[in-house]
């Protein structure tokens, strides 16, 4: 018969919890007009991997979702997205306790532009910011510049780069890195600064 699935509330996080190798299915209906969808699974112990399919289960190879080659840890992103049910399976790579499962609005904090923000990040953490980009705007610069250590910038737009795909990656050896437009593409560019 069909997989029970447990209905996800917008914009609340269900706590969750598994044993390796268990599989659970959660959904939750995006109406047509939504500007963004983030999916996520933050924060408790253990490894989970997400995978989602639009109106239908996703199949265990359905690595579009919280795989390792994602930058940012176990979230997705649609910008926008399709109408429709999102199903949502979860899998314990090992057992897993009080992860915080959520669906809703995109928490990329959106960047001001000529407004610098600090930022700060251990080794392999990756932070995720947003930048809309209007029709006509014109010259398109994102940089990191000074502090200490060894950041990498990885920049997509309307969708979350991974360490296979993005629009721009600087990947030098310090905190200097930067990504340049001359006539950028309207649309959402999501920035995600790797330590």
């Amino acid at each position: 018969g069909p997989m029970p699935t447990t209905p996800l509330t917008w914009n609340t996080p269900l706590t969750i919890s598994g044993t390796a190798r268990s599989v659970a299915y959660y959904s939750v209906t995006v109406p047509a007009g939504t500007p963004s969808l983030q999916i996520s699974a933050a924060g408790g112990t253990g490894n989970v991997r997400l995978q989602v399919g639009l109106n239908a289960l996703p199949l265990d190879w359905d690595g579009n979702c919280g795989d390792s080659n994602v930058l940012v840890g176990r979230v997705c992103l649609w910008s926008p997205p399709t109408a429709g049910t999102y199903f949502i399976r979860v899998s314990g790579d090992s057992s897993y306790a009080n992860v915080q499962l959520s669906a809703g609005t995109t928490t990329a904090p959106a960047l001001t532009s000529g407004l610098a923000v600090p930022i700060s990040g251990a080794s392999g953490s990756a932070t995720l910011y947003s930048f809309t980009v209007p029709v006509g705007f014109s010259g398109l610069h994102i940089t990191t510049t000074g502090g200490t250590g060894d950041v990498d910038l990885y920049v997509t737009r309307d969708r979350l780069p991974n360490r296979y795909f993005s629009e721009c990656s600087s990947i030098g050896t310090s905190t200097t890195e930067s990504c340049v437009w001359a006539t950028p593409a309207p649309g959402t560019y999501y920035i995600v600064p790797h330590g």
